[in-house]
């Protein structure tokens, strides 16, 4: 019976506390949604007031005076204050958060304190209800404070919180621990950062001081070519000097009455002789060398080699000096052997000097401007290329290159009087085989000697093997000394290919 009189007693006074908390809020309470919840010991409290004067003092109240400068847990006060409130709001009520009435009492004080300075000075507070126990004590509680500072009220507000709630300290200490968890990370990724802008700053260093090193090659390089420029056009002129009137007449011979093409052929063959002419000069160097180690002399080899490959700066007078010097020292020793008789099986044939060089694209454009120079063996054909001695040449050179796959190729020499021969011009000649004049006859045939001539066909001597070339890849060029009069024959077989035809470039050419 007892119980259901004080059962009956709570709901009539939780009727009256609503009913005074409306009359409140009509009178201006500061809070903007007042809720009511009944504290362990009977007594009312108003929550959301106290979360209205926190929110309001995160935004409005700022820590200016030096008495903020306390440091709780490694936060400042005002910092320490705002956990403080926020754990305290979270927490009320629960089972770990166990509180005196005297001690909500006084921290819900302190808040106001913080929030609304000091009890005297303020003017436009609502009256307290009739019922209303906890907001009386508070407000008696905020009277005796008088002029306590926010500051001072905020380290209280901390400190008995501390004291009041044992959970307290490992909160602020966890979040201690995650502070300096956030800088220490922080901390590692502004030295990341700055290492990355030292690194971006040495790699934009190093980029500049190599495009600077390579902007300096490049120059010195221009220099190189422009001077080798000029000692080629220099040398070059010297040399036209010299052969213009022979290739000109040759011109007039392969284009009569077309001078453009003419033009086109004599340029073509100056540049041959230029390139015909370095190569002369290195193998002379070569030569040269070779001797004085053989012979122990104790000469350098600058002093060796002829001048006009050491020194092709020099005036286009010597280089001709020096050119028809070597040419009267050549038909010295072609009337030397002349007078020697007719004994050709004493003649001793020199080895071809064979190289090759890259440019391969350049060569075939160049190839291109003569129709004549450019040739398509068929599959299984040997193509022939016959070219006379020349009676004021030395020399015969050539250079070739294919398209896409490999070439055969080889170079023989017959010995027959070019200067009485109706040939007296470079032909080119189709066969099946790879010799069909030699069918029933072995060139090689140790028997048959060099100056046999009792066969119906001339003698022929082998100078360079035929056999596959890679001149697809590189340009395939030589040259040989004329062992006498006759006809060299330079052979191109494809006859081991069954199915492809094989496109030649080729430049062949008499020279002294």
């Amino acid at each position: 019976m007892a119980d259901t009189i004080d059962s009956l007693t709570d709901k009539i006074d939780e009727v009256k506390l609503a009913n005074n908390a409306n009359e409140e809020l009509e009178k201006g309470e500061p809070s903007t949604q007042v809720q009511l919840s009944k504290c362990p010991n009977g007594f009312v409290e108003n929550l959301d007031d106290q979360q209205t004067e926190a929110e309001t003092n995160e935004k409005d109240e700022l820590p200016t005076t030096t008495e903020d400068c306390d440091i709780f847990w490694g936060f400042s006060l005002f910092e320490t204050y705002k956990m403080a409130m926020r754990f305290y709001k979270a927490n009320e009520g629960k089972r770990t958060f166990t509180m005196t009435y005297h001690d909500k009492v006084f921290l819900a004080a302190l808040t106001k304190q913080v929030s609304s300075g000091p009890y005297a000075n303020q003017t436009s507070l609502p009256e307290v209800g009739y019922l209303d126990l906890f907001g009386r004590d508070r407000r008696k509680v905020w009277d005796d404070f008088a002029d306590m500072s926010s500051n001072d009220a905020r380290r209280k507000f901390i400190e008995k919180l501390n004291e009041s709630v044992s959970v307290f300290a490992p909160f602020m200490v966890a979040h201690q621990k995650e502070q300096e968890e956030i800088e220490r990370l922080e901390a590692i990724k502004r030295k990341e950062d700055e290492a990355e802008k030292e690194k971006e700053r040495l790699r934009l260093a190093a980029e500049e001081e190599e495009r600077l090193k390579l902007q300096k090659d490049k120059e010195e390089q221009e220099k190189v070519q422009q001077e080798q420029l000029r000692q080629k056009q220099q040398l070059m002129a010297a040399l036209n000097a010299q052969t213009h009137a022979q290739f000109q007449q040759y011109a007039a011979q392969q284009h009569p009455g077309n001078p453009e093409k003419q033009a086109q052929l004599i340029s073509l063959l100056q540049e041959q002789h230029y390139q015909q002419y370095i190569m002369l000069c290195m193998q002379q160097q070569q030569q040269q060398l070779q001797q004085q180690q053989q012979q122990g002399g104790e000469c350098s080899s600058s002093q060796a080699v002829p001048s006009s490959a050491t020194s092709p700066t020099k005036s286009a007078a010597a280089v001709v000096e020096e050119a028809q010097a070597e040419q009267q020292q050549i038909e010295d020793a072609d009337e030397d052997a002349s007078d020697e008789g007719s004994e050709e099986s004493t003649v001793q044939i020199a080895e071809a000097s064979i190289w090759t060089r890259p440019q391969i694209d350049e060569f075939k454009q160049q190839i291109k401007r003569d129709p004549d120079s450019v040739l398509v063996i068929g599959r299984g054909e040997v193509v022939t290329i016959r070219v006379p001695t020349h009676e004021e040449g030395a020399y015969v050179f050539w250079e070739f290159a294919t398209d896409h796959y490999d070439l055969g190729f080889g170079v023989m020499f017959e010995w027959t009087d070019a200067a009485g021969h109706e040939e007296n011009y470079i032909s080119v000649q189709h066969g099946e085989t790879t010799d069909e004049d030699t069918e029933d006859e072995d060139p090689n045939d140790p028997e048959r000697g060099i100056g046999d001539r009792s066969s119906s066909h001339p003698p022929v001597d082998e100078i360079v093997p035929v056999y596959r070339r890679d001149s697809h890849v590189e340009i395939h060029a030589g040259s040989h000394r004329y062992p006498g009069r006759g006809v060299y024959l330079l052979k191109f077989d494809n006859s081991y290919s069954l199915w492809r035809s094989k496109t030649l470039y080729y430049r062949v050419y008499n020279t002294r």
